[in-house]
């Protein structure tokens, strides 16, 4: 189950300390999100293929790179990926690519893939502004920050990973080094040491 939330701050900051307003999609799970990876890992052979066919009417640039962002948000740190959530507004977007999908495949992607998981469809997306209690958000912090431990262990110590998951850059390693590039020029003396 997830829920969207408005923080007290009514947004976040990114990593090179930007502000930006957003109301954030939270999971109740760490399970959540690695579902909601595997859907978009499935997603993208389907995306790919109806490419390749020529027969995703109205598919953009947005449309391409919001599956891989979305998907690298969410995925398994061990798996390369941040394991953060997302924002109203990516799933919105994302949520559009896949009904186009779905579309061209007139109605079929749930018979291909599976239906859309329970993370992209949250509880209170009917409440205009969506906030969560303090321990409600509290609870999901700590569950997450629980399973950001796991994985981090799972990333020092590769031998012990035992799921199935298909790492980020396996999928997606075209938007893997477009990201790395930005990083890059985003911080000019990381240019110095590559």
């Amino acid at each position: 189950m997830s829920y969207l939330h408005t923080p007290e701050n009514k947004g976040y900051h990114t990593a090179a300390g930007k502000f930006n307003e957003a109301t954030m999609l939270v999971s109740e799970t760490a399970e959540e999100l690695t579902e909601a990876y595997r859907y978009l890992v499935g997603l993208q052979p389907v995306v790919d293929e109806l490419l390749s066919m020529n027969a995703l009417k109205g598919w953009n640039k947005h449309d391409e790179e919001v599956i891989p962002g979305v998907a690298h948000n969410i995925g398994p740190i061990h798996r390369g990926a941040r394991f953060k959530n997302i924002t109203e507004s990516q799933l919105i977007k994302l949520l559009r690519a896949i009904s186009k999908v779905d579309g061209t495949l007139k109605g079929q992607l749930s018979t291909v893939i599976g239906t859309v998981p329970e993370y992209f469809n949250p509880q209170n997306a009917d409440q205009p502004d969506p906030q969560l209690s303090r321990q409600l958000v509290k609870r999901l912090n700590d569950i997450r920050r629980e399973a950001v431990v796991e994985q981090e262990d799972l990333l020092q110590n590769p031998d012990l990973i035992t799921d199935d998951i298909k790492p980020f850059r396996e999928i997606w390693n075209w938007y893997y080094k477009k990201l790395k590039k930005q990083k890059r020029k985003n911080n000019p003396s990381a240019m110095l040491f590559h």
